[in-house]
Parts: structure tokens; C-alpha cells; sequence
């Protein structure tokens, strides 16, 4: 929670421009971090809106309806603890302006080409996840922490698509990874144009190595391995901080700094421990991924964010007939086109409905249920006639049944395209949890009233894993344990705009068309990344 000073809703007149530096910016919003001798706003953050692309709703982007959907549509799923809400404060246009005029000299000329939106006075401010911890597990430790080291991870989507909405051409999408189609893209767009800055050095080709379904898999090899394989070509989708400061990810190569933090963090006595330390041939850095993966399977966040992700039933195909259909139910037309069909219902927020849209989640059976790999009865006539089965069901679909397959496809975007943001201390060594905490049972042997070594955070305290690194492929000694102390939040899980869904769908073809380019097969794939692709 923010400074008890900062109310749901404040107005901040007297906010000074001067005393908010740039920090970062997205398609969306550009974010300011404060610097500034007010407690009330240290270690926290403004997200400003930018001026919004064509036929995007500014409602929806307003940060109170943005804080309702999180609280209270992907919020009771994801479970509180791991949500990360902010307050409204309402600025003058004129503190928007002199903001604009103090960045712009620091704003990549690729983001620069939306200005702020000086009329969106309504801002959000954040606690700043690189210096934010919740208090130590035990109210009387004396020794100091560690520094803190924070991860920023896109997991992107655990899923394979199943929609038989997707056409029988398209249905290697069945076994290869969004992530990995995604990479095909991203590298056939490089040889004509160049990719954003924050992609880094991408000399080391796409990432055939991390794959999604492997994270969420909740097996830990697996996860760690995929990790690792993240953490060596990060591009944009994992950032490493040492205290507020970026070191590695989103183009900052500063591998060094990351390892050394990662060496301190991790190891018993320091950073020249038994057999681990500046010179030896392990990389601090996977052994950091490998106490990562091991948080993450403690944690029940990424079995709750793939059961969001999975309520795309649609793919992106399936969506934009869905969003046709729903179009000529409004009337059609240019004057009622899909701008207006999405004010019709999707730029509100869904309820939370699992039984909901007049019975579309079963009476509109649109994935197909064979295992990836194919099987028996799977061949191209029977995949043929089950696409236009399916497309001759969207064409039955009342509006209600539209609004309810679309809301939930724009929810597992939204899930699909989030960051966990992972910060990390060591406890100091004479730390201990209460013993109450893990004894439910008294009365026993003295043996079972030994407080477990690792837990799950809550919503005000941090969760705590006793992680001791695999001894090295080669032999070695085993190393010692040290008790990691971490906090995990998700972050940008705000909705996502209607206008989305034909984006996406027109989108489409290009990713397909590189991939097609690419030779793209399941097995293909699987050739390439070397066994990283799931097929579960």
C-alpha cells in the first residue's frame, strides 16, 4: 500500500515537475520516477498516459477503471498477494505539459512519436519495485540484508492454441509456442527494418531456447533450464536490477555488475565461496535462474496466470470472426463498425463469470481436443470440417455469447502479456520465522516442531526459500544453503482495448507468413530449440 498521506484518490496541484525524472515508457504510458525530498512520494512512481493511437478508447485507460479490473475481475484469481495497485492523483494540465517539455530530451525517438496526453489529469502513482520490500520475516533482526535484486520477466503465453477456429494451414500453431512464433516474426522484421533498442544486441539470432509452456509446466528442471535460456538472450522479456539501477535486459549489457550481485546474493560466506566463486566456470547468473525457478514452483502465481491465459478459446483467428459477428449484430457498417461494437459492451469490465454469456462457454465448443502431436482421425478432411463446423457456430452466436467468448480472449491477452516482478534479499544468517508459523500441530516430538525452510509470501510479508545450488556438473562439493527472502507482484495487467481484436487478427497473417517462410513445423521446431518446446 502507498503512504497513508495518499488517500484512494488525491488532488496533487503543488506536484513539481522538477522533481519527477524519466524513467521508462511502453506503447501506453510513460513512467517518472521521483526524485525529490517528499516522503510521502520517495520510492514510487507516476504512470502517465500517452496521446492514444487511432480508435482507442481514452475511457479505458482511465487508472480507476484500470484499478478496478485488477482488483476485481483478474484479482480473485491471481490471489491479492501478488497484485501491485496504486493511487489516482489528479494533476493540473499544466504540470503535464512542463513534464513533456523536461523528458523529451531523454525518450527514444521511436517512443517520442506520441507525445503525453495533457488532457488524461488523472494519473497513477506506484511503488517502485526496485526499492520497495515488505518488512524481513522476524521483527528483531539486527544484521543488515543483502542488496536487493530485482527481476522483471515476461513469461508470455504457457499455452498451446486448440481452437478449431484456427484454419487447417495454420494448425502447426497447435504445437509450436506463441513465443516461438513470435521470435520468427520479430527476426523476419529485422531484415527489413530495425527492431526497438530494447531488444539489445541481436547478433545471438531469436531465442529457440526459453519456452513458455516449459515455465509453466511446474516441473523445476524444466523451468530452470528455459530460464537460463532467458536469461543469456533476454531481449525484452527479462530485466535484471541491482538496487533501482537496470544492469542487464531491455539493451543494458552490464553482465558483470548482474553476476556479481548474483554471486552475493546466492552463496554461502560471500562471493568467493567453495568452488563458486569469480573464477569459476559456473555463470552466477543460471544459478540465479535455477533459485528463480524454484521460487516460482513454491508460489501458486503461474498455475492461476495460466488458467487466465486459458480462457482463450478462440486464438487470434477464432476472435476476429467472433468480433466480425458481433459487428453485423450491431448493424454493420461503416458508421457502426467495430469501434462502435466495442462500445457496445467490451470497453466495460467483465464480470467474473465462469457460467456466464447465455451458456457460450458450452454450448460453443471451438477447441479441438486432440493432444498435440496429432493421433487417429486427425488427418486434413477431418480438421477441414471441423473449421467450418466451427465457423458455421460463430455465425449462431447471440451477442451476449460474442461479448462473453470476446471479454474473456481480451482477458488472456492481458495475462498473456504481463511482468512479474520478482526482488530478492538474503536473510541474514542468524535469522529465524517465528516458530508458530509452521507448527499447526503442538505437542509433538521436538523434531516436528522445527520451522519449515521455506514459505509463501502474503500480502504484507515476504516469502523465504532456503536454496541450495546444485553442486556443478563435474563434481564438487556440496554447497550450503542460504535463506533467500522475496517479494513477487504482477504488473501491467490492466485491460486490454477492444481494438486489439482486429489488430491482432490483421496482424496475423504477417506472423504466419514468417513462419511459413521458416519452414515452420512442429517438428522443426522442435528440432531447433533443442527440445525446449512443450508439448504438454
Amino acid at each position: 500500500m502507498l503512504d497513508p498521506a495518499l488517500s484512494a484518490e488525491s488532488h496533487c496541484e503543488d506536484l513539481r515537475p522538477d522533481e519527477w525524472v524519466y524513467l521508462a515508457e511502453g506503447n501506453l504510458h510513460v513512467l517518472l520516477a521521483y526524485r525529490g525530498q517528499c516522503a510521502r512520494f520517495r520510492d514510487h512512481v507516476l504512470r502517465l498516459l500517452k496521446v492514444r493511437h487511432g480508435g482507442e478508447e481514452k475511457a479505458l485507460y482511465d487508472p480507476r477503471q484500470e484499478r478496478h479490473y485488477v482488483e476485481h475481475v483478474v484479482g480473485p484469481v491471481l490471489g491479492h498477494q501478488y497484485l501491485e495497485t496504486g493511487t489516482s492523483l489528479t494533476v493540473t494540465p499544466s504540470f503535464l505539459n512542463e513534464v513533456a517539455k523536461q523528458i523529451m530530451p531523454h525518450r527514444p525517438a521511436r517512443r517520442a512519436l506520441y507525445d503525453l496526453d495533457n488532457t488524461a489529469c488523472t494519473v497513477e502513482c506506484l511503488r517502485d519495485l526496485t526499492r520497495f520490500f515488505p518488512p524481513m520475516p522476524h521483527a528483531t533482526l539486527t544484521a543488515q540484508s543483502t542488496c536487493q535484486l530485482t527481476l522483471e520477466i515476461k513469461p508470455k503465453a504457457g499455452y498451446h492454441s486448440r481452437s478449431r477456429l484456427v484454419p487447417p494451414a495454420r494448425r502447426f500453431k497447435f504445437q509450436e509456442s506463441r513465443f516461438s512464433l513470435m521470435q520468427r516474426y520479430r527476426f523476419a522484421v529485422l531484415e527489413t527494418q530495425a527492431l526497438e533498442p530494447e531488444w539489445g544486441d541481436l547478433r545471438e539470432g531469436p531465442n529457440w531456447g526459453y519456452s513458455p509452456p516449459d515455465l509453466f509446466s511446474g516441473e523445476v528442471e524444466k523451468m530452470t533450464r528455459t530460464l537460463q535460456a532467458l536469461i543469456r538472450n533476454p531481449q525484452n522479456f527479462c530485466q535484471v536490477f541491482v538496487g533501482p539501477r537496470l544492469v542487464y535486459g531491455r539493451g543494458e549489457r552490464q553482465v558483470g555488475l548482474a553476476r556479481n550481485a548474483a554471486r552475493q546474493l546466492l552463496l554461502p560466506g560471500g562471493a568467493c565461496a567453495e568452488g563458486f566463486g569469480a573464477e569459476s566456470e559456473e555463470d552466477p547468473m543460471d544459478i540465479l535462474m535455477e533459485a528463480v525457478a524454484q521460487v516460482l514452483q513454491q508460489e501458486c502465481l503461474l498455475p492461476r496466470l495460466l488458467s487466465l491465459q486459458r480462457l482463450d478459446v478462440l486464438d487470434v483467428e477464432g476472435a476476429g470472426a467472433v468480433m466480425e459477428r458481433l459487428v453485423g449484430l450491431c448493424g454493420g457498417g461503416e458508421g457502426s463498425g467495430p469501434g462502435a461494437a466495442a462500445r457496445g459492451g467490451l470497453t466495460s469490465s467483465p464480470a467474473w463469470d465462469r457460467n456466464g454469456g447465455g451458456g457460450a462457454g458450452r454450448r460453443v465448443d471451438v477447441r479441438d481436443g486432440a493432444a498435440p502431436g496429432g493421433g487417429a482421425g486427425t488427418g486434413p478432411m477431418r480438421s477441414t470440417r471441423k473449421h467450418k463446423e466451427a465457423l458455421a457456430t460463430v455465425q449462431r452466436l447471440s451477442q451476449a455469447e460474442c461479448l462473453f467468448l470476446l471479454h474473456r480472449w481480451l482477458i488472456a491477452l492481458g495475462a498473456s502479456d504481463c511482468s512479474i516482478m520478482l526482488a530478492i534479499r538474503r536473510c541474514p544468517d542468524e535469522a529465524a520465522p517465528p516458530l508458530t508459523r509452521f507448527s499447526p500441530v503442538l505437542g509433538q516430538d521436538a523434531y516436528s516442531l522445527q520451522p519449515l525452510e521455506s514459505f509463501c509470501q502474503g500480502a504484507s510479508e515476504p516469502g523465504l526459500l532456503s536454496f541450495r545450488p546444485k553442486p556443478p556438473a563435474q563434481g564438487g562439493r556440496e554447497r550450503g544453503a542460504v535463506r533467500l527472502a522475496y517479494a513477487m507482484r504482477v504488473v501491467d495487467l490492466g485491460p486490454k482495448p477492444p481494438t486489439k481484436i482486429l489488430s491482432k487478427a490483421h496482424l496475423e497473417d504477417g506472423i504466419i507468413a514468417a513462419a511459413q517462410k521458416a519452414g515452420s513445423s512442429a517438428k522443426g521446431a522442435s528440432q531447433r530449440s533443442s527440445g525446449a518446446v512443450s508439448t504438454h
